[in-house]
């Protein structure tokens, strides 16, 4: 689905899930909005609206890979990184919705800006599309996900459903994770994608 604002695919995406039942539902959207006239709490009201209807459709998961940030624009990655961060208040306790805060991630890559865009600072390059794919796989086929850098995760027991290939995908970086259960644990257990985590039964 793709839209020029988040509000076309507010409706686009409801009429996705009405017409095909899907098991998932991924979101990267925000972009158009912030480097329009929207402010930041009107981006993310949009989104958090979308989450909303989708998880209402009856939509198992809800992945909110993030609102991309613009190469070199400072005030629309300021506005991506804050829109993000908005969403996850409203639903990062939620265990439907996977958050994996995509500014964030784009900024820790050295020289982000050339480095994940080439020919304009909308439209990431092969490199971008590549971490781009690197997020969202593990995002979708983790049970649990940890996006958030300094998280600390207590007591987690996996299902080991036949679904997920992880788990558990750590993406924060610093994160820490208590009392870990692995008797369940699914196909390959945990899937680090992130610096220093700290992993203690």
């Amino acid at each position: 689905i793709y839209g020029t604002r988040s509000s076309t695919i507010h409706m686009m995406a409801q009429e996705f899930a009405e017409s095909e039942t899907p098991s998932v539902v991924t979101l990267l959207i925000g972009v158009n909005d912030n480097t329009g006239t929207w402010t930041v709490a009107q981006t993310a009201a949009q989104i958090n609206a979308t989450i909303s209807a989708l998880l209402d459709l009856g939509v198992p998961r809800v992945v909110y890979v993030g609102t991309q940030p613009e190469s070199g624009l400072t005030p629309t990655t300021v506005k991506a990184d804050a829109t993000e961060a908005a969403v996850l208040a409203a639903y990062g306790s939620n265990p439907s919705v996977v958050i994996v805060r995509l500014t964030q991630k784009f900024k820790k890559v050295t020289n982000w800006n050339s480095t994940l865009y080439t020919s304009d600072p909308i439209h990431p390059n092969n490199t971008g599309h590549a971490l781009l794919s690197e997020l969202i796989i593990p995002a979708i086929t983790s049970e649990h996900y940890i996006s958030t850098d300094s998280t600390t995760l207590s007591y987690q027991k996996y299902n080991n459903s036949s679904s997920y290939l992880y788990g558990l995908t750590v993406a924060g970086d610093n994160a820490t994770i208590n009392n870990l259960s692995i008797s369940g644990f699914a196909k390959d257990g945990i899937l680090i994608q992130a610096a220093s985590p700290a992993i203690k039964n």
